[in-house]
């Protein structure tokens, strides 16, 4: 939503001119984006996991 009030591109690389082609960190901002989304997908893999171990222990429902 930030992106559409302010008119500009949420998503965008903010440090689009650091680093060599290559290097590990070379992407900017890209690298952090995309391990805020894996983090958020272990978390909900995780969140599942966790409630179907609690349903298998609760075997009285």
């Amino acid at each position: 939503m930030l992106g559409i009030f302010y008119a500009t591109n949420f998503c965008r690389n903010v440090f689009f001119n650091v680093g060599n082609p290559g290097d590990l960190f070379s992407s900017g901002t890209i690298f952090l984006m995309n391990a805020a989304v894996g983090y958020k997908v272990l978390t909900g893999v995780g969140f599942l996991i966790l409630l179907m171990f609690g349903l298998l222990a609760n075997k009285d429902a």
